[in-house]
């Protein structure tokens, strides 16, 4: 597999990830003389956030798409499995947009330790490093970071196209677990402080 497909398959998972954190974060800070002024569904804010960053990740993943198709790396139905991929990446980011965007109005550092701990999570997930090289023995700690069983899905569904093992596993319990914590735990976290925001 060339090495320039491994790579973009990775990073846009991971981008796509950082980005909208990033963004949602701050958003209701960026739209604050929104709530002071206009009576509408707060909650919406972070979504905002989220499908702008997921249109710029579906412009991104079609010119990886292209670049897997000249690069030697024939269309196969494993392709499809990307939209599960994709759709667990949004189920995470939701909850996780709408506890760090709340919590940020009342802890303004909010922001600066996601960006530090987005820094952190680059190296500690397998983007620019094979997974592979790890010793076995280590994986399973790795695995707890849900973002990586993106990232590997999607390498997974467009270069391996073995994606239906990893879907399979007991490492998709664990990430639909974590995934499903963190959402319960955002939208609660979310409307007990709207009043105040």
């Amino acid at each position: 597999i060339p090495f320039a497909a491994w790579f973009f398959s990775g990073i846009i998972a991971w981008n796509f990830f950082a980005d909208v954190m990033n963004a949602s974060c701050n958003v209701l800070n960026e739209y604050s003389f929104m709530l002071k002024k206009v009576e509408f569904d707060v909650s919406a804010l972070p979504l905002v956030k989220l499908f702008s960053g997921l249109l710029i990740h579906l412009i991104f993943l079609s010119i990886v798409l292209i670049v897997l198709f000249f690069s030697g790396i024939k269309p196969s139905w494993h392709w499809l499995t990307g939209l599960y991929y994709l759709g667990a990446l949004l189920y995470l980011q939701l909850g996780l947009s709408w506890l760090l965007s709340a919590l940020n109005v009342f802890l303004r550092d909010t922001s600066q330790l996601i960006s530090i701990i987005l820094q952190l999570g680059f190296w500690v997930t397998p983007v620019i490093w094979d997974v592979g090289r790890i010793a076995p023995r280590y994986v399973w700690f790795l695995k707890l970071n849900p973002v990586m069983y993106i990232t590997e899905g999607y390498r997974h569904a467009f270069l391996y196209q073995d994606s239906l093992f990893q879907i399979k596993s007991w490492w998709s319990v664990y990430f639909w677990t974590v995934s499903t914590v963190l959402f319960f735990s955002g939208s609660y976290v979310f409307k007990k402080l709207k009043p105040h925001f």
